[in-house]
């Protein structure tokens, strides 16, 4: 009986260390919960700036397509050659049509990263510049869509890309 009582008593001092252990843990989760981040919403389509050999233009960044998209409007006034093709295209809202062409292999230049690219020129009226998944496969990004940063990770050095939102001036 006296060996009872000693284990008991061991049982009592471990379920109090217990009890003080998760009280310790629980008024530290309290301070945690009071201390509130003022979290900043931003709102809007990220676009980032490309040069091509005619000059520069700011692009819809959109995760959505396979594909870049050009449209023949921009594709002239950058000096892009295009040639034409029977690919298909559908818009988010729209029916299927036919393509007007594709542009291969087309230098560009965002930020410190150039390199080269494949543009589809659909009949669109919406945004006349879209890069879609295609090139986000090729520099390997790291986004920080928080921050309007994307870090091209693609060739010798990092390179960090700095976004407009739509809303933005």
């Amino acid at each position: 009986m006296a060996r009872e009582c000693s284990s008991r008593s061991k049982l009592a001092t471990l379920a109090q260390g217990l009890c003080q252990e998760e009280e310790r843990r629980v008024t530290c989760m309290k301070r945690l919960d009071a201390v509130h981040a003022k979290a900043e919403t931003r709102q809007g389509r990220l676009y980032m700036e490309a040069s091509f050999a005619n000059g520069s233009r700011w692009g819809l960044l959109d995760m959505r397509p396979d594909t870049n998209y050009l449209t023949e409007e921009v594709a002239r006034s950058l000096g892009v050659k295009w040639t034409p093709s029977k690919g298909r295209f559908k818009g988010v809202n729209g029916e299927w049509m036919g393509l007007l062409g594709e542009a291969r292999n087309v230098p560009l230049k965002i930020g410190n990263w150039s390199g080269k690219a494949n543009f589809s020129v659909p009949p669109m009226d919406d945004y006349g510049l879209v890069f879609g998944m295609e090139l986000l496969d090729q520099v390997k990004p790291i986004i920080v869509p928080s921050k309007d940063t994307m870090v091209i990770l693609q060739g010798e050095k990092p390179c960090v890309v700095k976004f407009r939102r739509e809303n933005e001036n």
